[in-house]
């Protein structure tokens, strides 16, 4: 059972739920027990040589030992094709002291692997399974895909050719059950946007966790939100800096292992709301997006500005993330074509 008690303020970073009234628990929640010696971690980034011959999986297992006493064991990992047949596996030995943790590095080749995109969405599964004497096996799985995305100078590509992103804003909520949107739903949902050719969607307040796997299954490019939103008022405050921080973190280790999500998004329209503000602003946005690259690399960062507002003919904004976004707004596109400059301004 939960009871709401009392609405803290920073319920205002949830745009929906601060904008439309929305309550309750959108999505599944669970409890779950681990052994004293667990995976407490875990980043393993599929990737692609420049041939796109060759797939690639590194990273690492951050094993957490809670006994008092050393343990020694073993991280297997196995990936296996859509038919179920091994195509790369690997076994490193561990060794992890007394109430510490160790880093058990993981390094697969796959060869020739069938490539991800959004009319052939081809996935693998990796397994690991954690083996300590004396303890039960356990056990993780997921699925990956191996793609090469590349901003490049002149225009993105994936897999070596040019790709556009032909996508909508996806605000993830049902009709009838507000923010709780059932996954079958969600799926026919998706499926009607394939047919009408959309191949992207940018989220909202980052969407519930079966989105990513649905866009992974049916090809769908997905420029995925870290739900900081409508900050014009607390961007600037230090006290929102410590939540926003948790924000990324739980979108990004979440969705991280996922071959649908293209880019980050970091936050929505959170323009500093004056001058006066605008440094301290602009420091915390910087900040956040330096953790976002910490907590994967592997992707590009984008922050969205708000659109036009009074006088103003449009924000094109490049100060924070790898992409510039502009909104609602061709105004500057225009200008730039005809000037090759553009004027921005400092705060909306």
């Amino acid at each position: 059972a939960v009871r709401l008690l009392r609405k803290h303020k920073f319920v205002k970073m949830d745009m929906p739920r601060h904008g439309c009234e929305f309550a309750g628990l959108a999505q599944s929640a669970c409890f779950f027990a681990v052994a004293a010696c667990h995976v407490a971690e875990y980043h393993i980034v599929p990737s692609l040589d420049p041939s796109l011959q060759t797939g690639s999986l590194n990273g690492v297992v951050t094993v957490r030992n809670g006994t008092k006493k050393p343990v020694s064991g073993s991280v297997d990992i196995v990936v296996a094709d859509a038919a179920g047949r091994t195509v790369a596996s690997r076994r490193v030995d561990l060794y992890c002291d007394e109430e510490d943790e160790c880093a058990v590095p993981v390094a697969l080749r796959v060869n020739a692997p069938l490539l991800w995109n959004d009319e052939f969405p081809n996935l693998y599964t990796v397994g690991l399974v954690l083996k300590i004497k004396g303890q039960k096996d356990q056990e993780l799985m997921w699925r990956c895909g191996f793609r090469r995305f590349d901003l490049g100078s002149q225009r993105p590509t994936l897999n070596g050719r040019p790709v556009k992103f032909r996508g909508v804003n996806h605000l993830t909520y049902h009709p009838e059950h507000g923010l709780y949107t059932p996954e079958e739903w969600l799926r026919r949902n998706l499926t009607l946007m394939k047919k009408a050719n959309v191949n992207a969607i940018r989220t909202h307040y980052l969407g519930p966790r079966c989105l990513a796997d649905l866009c992974d299954e049916l090809g769908l490019y997905l420029l995925q939100e870290l739900p900081i939103d409508w900050g014009t008022n607390y961007i600037h405050d230090p006290a929102w800096v410590g939540p926003a921080l948790q924000r990324i973190a739980g979108g990004i280790l979440r969705d991280r292992h996922h071959a649908s999500v293209m880019v980050w998004s970091v936050g929505n329209e959170n323009m500093p709301e004056s001058a006066a503000v605008a440094d301290d602003g602009w420091n915390h946005l910087r900040i956040y997006d330096r953790f976002a690259k910490k907590l994967d690399p592997s992707r590009p960062t984008m922050f969205p500005p708000p659109g036009p507002a009074n006088k103003i003919r449009g924000i094109f904004e490049v100060r924070v993330g790898d992409i510039g976004d502009t909104h609602y707004s061709f105004n500057l596109a225009r200008d730039f074509m005809k000037s090759g400059t553009v004027t921005n301004p400092r705060a909306w």
